[in-house]
């Protein structure tokens, strides 16, 4: 059993009559709500509030639909997939491994962890993100497979409610760049590691060649996008901002006392090419008709070129964490 800590203090909860979490040892009385077997331990009304408000209506009143572990596996192992591959061998075998995934939002590809016998515990700063997400996994086949081995909540990821040492492996997919202070966030995960434990994140490559072209071609494509659709300010900060730069990560491992360090960079023509055809059209079944035969070949471009100099500059796709 994982033990929930309060996220600040760090002090053990337990369970009220109400089956919500409680710290015996607040005199303020701190209460962390449960909804359906969901625990709420964000903090809402500080920081995160325009952040946690802007996801809640995104993932509000989405539609149910079944999912199958073939067709999780087609994500991740199928011709026109990116980077997953690369993702799910650096995390090595997960059976029998506790995973901990952040900032989830309504991705169920990582229902697939579960399928290959590791206990998940999938989270993200949403509430309404991770109780459709409880709905949509019950609503499935995939659940036959669980064994109860997947439960769900709401966390901050930079104040985590969980004990030292509760996590074989901390994920992440597109979700990093969310976050302002790096190191304040990878000290919680280094602390929520057991001893060989790993974290393992998907993200952005700092590219001089895709950050000069946001800024001049493309910048007028970006607008229209960010105006159709929205955009967090942590997305905002990090468009601007650029991927992560391996001598930024070096200088993390060394200040926080990490054994190993993963930095791997993938691809660049194809995931430009489904990125800017997901933005402007949408993910939807005629985009993907549309793009998946470009996408496969600038794959094959990417493969080619993944040895050249170029590509290890430049290369968007990124691969990185930490070994405990």
């Amino acid at each position: 059993m994982i033990e929930y800590v309060d996220p600040v203090t760090k002090e053990s909860l337990k369970l009220n009559s109400d089956g919500d979490l409680f710290c015996p040892d607040d005199e303020k009385g701190k209460i962390y709500k449960q909804h359906s077997g969901i625990f709420d331990f964000v903090n809402s009304s500080g920081r995160l509030c325009k952040e946690r408000n802007h996801y809640d209506s995104v993932y509000s009143n989405l539609p149910v639909d079944d999912l199958s572990p073939e067709s999780i596996k087609k994500i991740w192992k199928g011709k026109y997939t990116l980077g997953l591959p690369v993702l799910l061998d650096k995390m090595g075998n997960v059976k029998g491994k506790r995973i901990l995934i952040l900032g989830n939002g309504t991705s169920y590809r990582e229902f697939y962890f579960v399928h290959l016998g590791a206990h998940v515990v999938y989270t993200d700063l949403s509430l309404q993100a991770v109780m459709y997400m409880k709905k949509r996994f019950e609503a499935s086949s995939i659940s036959a497979f669980s064994n109860g081995d997947i439960e769900f909540h709401a966390v901050d990821a930079m104040n985590l409610p969980f004990s030292n040492e509760s996590f074989d492996i901390v994920y992440g997919f597109a979700f990093v760049h969310h976050i302002e202070t790096l190191e304040v966030f990878l000290t919680e995960v280094n602390r929520c590691l057991k001893i060989g434990g790993m974290c393992r994140f998907y993200d952005d490559a700092y590219s001089p060649v895709w950050q000069f072209m946001k800024k001049g071609l493309l910048r007028p494509i970006q607008y229209i996008v960010h105006k159709k659709d929205g955009i967090s300010p942590e997305d905002l900060r990090a468009t601007n901002r650029g991927g992560y730069r391996e001598e930024n990560m070096i200088e993390l491992k060394n200040n926080l006392g990490f054994k190993d360090m993963l930095f791997v960079r993938h691809a660049f023509f194809s995931r430009i090419c489904w990125r800017g055809m997901y933005k402007l059209f949408g993910y939807n079944k005629c985009t993907m008709v549309v793009a998946w035969p470009l996408v496969y070949l600038l794959k094959k471009l990417d493969m080619a070129l993944s040895k050249t100099p170029w590509i290890k500059k430049n290369g968007i796709d990124l691969i990185w964490g930490f070994t405990k």
